[in-house]
């Protein structure tokens, strides 16, 4: 089993300084909102409860994860969070950064979205 996680939100609080400066950059979503969907997503759970934001869980066990940011994405600092998380399992995570990409770009018909597929693949060991 593996995990691969497409511009993940992993603290809907949303309250990383570093958010800031990319929400700047960003041209899909915006920090304002997305604070008001984690409380929405929270429902009656503190966002930061593990089960909403993991990054304030436990992140060991988990199987291999392949995180896929871009520099574009106001959440891009939540993969960089995972990734310095879990720096003592480096084996566990690989993250993929692309270059002025934004929310979920491998799902659009853009050439970077070929590429991020392709390194998708890999991970999976599928091709």
């Amino acid at each position: 089993m593996r995990l691969v996680l497409l511009s993940p939100w992993l603290d809907v609080t949303c309250a990383e300084p570093a958010q800031a400066l990319l929400d700047d950059h960003d041209p899909l979503l915006a920090l304002p909102a997305l604070r008001e969907e984690g409380q929405w997503y929270a429902g009656g759970l503190s966002p930061k409860d593990s089960r909403v934001s993991p990054l304030y869980g436990d992140l060991h066990g988990l199987p291999p994860i392949l995180v896929l940011t871009g520099t574009h994405n106001v959440l891009n600092s939540d993969a960089h969070r995972v990734q310095a998380a879990m720096a003592s399992q480096p084996a566990a995570l690989k993250m993929i950064e692309y270059q002025n990409m934004l929310h979920v770009w491998p799902s659009l018909p853009i050439p970077e979205a070929k590429e991020a597929m392709h390194d998708i693949l890999n991970f999976l060991q599928i091709c």
